[in-house]
């Protein structure tokens, strides 16, 4: 094991997994570099991997297309705020990071 890496499992069917560890290796991959920068690309929010996201949510018949519309709009409305203000994710966790500390602090002086 790697520190500060968790080991995921998931499971797939024997033929998927034959198909996956080909194509991989076809394009130059393992299966374990595939997977992980597919999950930076979705962390990251990349259009394309929404855009796969999006299709994956419609095939799913449990959600709504109220909630889909309003992630959409979430979404958007994240990239229009960070174009407006110029911020990167590390800026803005370092923003919510102070707002977190000044709460703490008001707290305790009112306790």
């Amino acid at each position: 094991d790697v520190p500060g890496y968790i080991k995921t499992i998931f499971r797939l069917r024997e033929s998927d997994y034959v198909d996956l560890v080909i194509k991989a290796r076809h394009d130059g991959l393992n299966k374990m570099k595939l997977i992980f920068y597919l999950v930076q690309y979705y962390l990251k929010n990349d259009s394309r991997i929404r855009e796969i996201i999006q299709e994956i949510l419609e095939a799913q018949t449990f959600r709504g297309k109220r909630r889909r519309k309003y992630v959409e709009r979430f979404i958007q409305k994240g990239k229009e705020t960070e174009i407006m203000f110029g911020l990167d994710n590390e800026e803005i966790d370092s923003i919510f990071d102070i707002l977190t500390e000044e709460e703490e602090e008001i707290i305790d002086e009112h306790v």
